[in-house]
This record gives C-alpha cells, sequence and structure tokens, in this order.
C-alpha cells in the first residue's frame, strides 16, 4: 500500500534506509522549519494532542493494545 515516506530530520530516523530496503519505498526528507511537507504526519499529530496526549509522550511505554486503538 505503502509506496513513499517522508521523514523529517529527527534522530530516531537513523536507521531509514534499513526501513526502505525492507519495505521497497520511496524515501523522502522534510526541510527543516517546513511541517507542511509532512501535512499527514501533522494533522494525525494534532488528533492524538486533541485527545490529550503530550508531545513528550513515548509510544513505546503504552500498551499495544491503546496504540492500536489510536491507529483507528
Amino acid at each position: 500500500f505503502v509506496k513513499s515516506i517522508t521523514f523529517d530530520n529527527g534522530k530516531e530516523f537513523a536507521g531509514w534506509r534499513e526501513i526502505a530496503n525492507k519495505y521497497d519505498l520511496h524515501t523522502y526528507f522534510a526541510e527543516v522549519g517546513a511541517p507542511n511537507q509532512r501535512g499527514l504526519n501533522e494533522n494525525n499529530n494534532g488528533l492524538l494532542r486533541r485527545d490529550g496526549l503530550s508531545k513528550k509522550l513515548d509510544f513505546r511505554d503504552l500498551p499495544d493494545e491503546l496504540v492500536t486503538q489510536l491507529m483507528h
């Protein structure tokens, strides 16, 4: 389904090549300070914030069931 992915320049994406190769994806990098280049991601972040999730939240600390629920 996914054919490309646009990363920001965060350190959490240091392994981008591995992700791209594993899933045969085209990769792009958003310019610093240009959230409009990742509009869908920014919209989803806004929805999560609306639901009360903090920017500082580490999703790895959440139960898998809750993450799945948030994705839908």
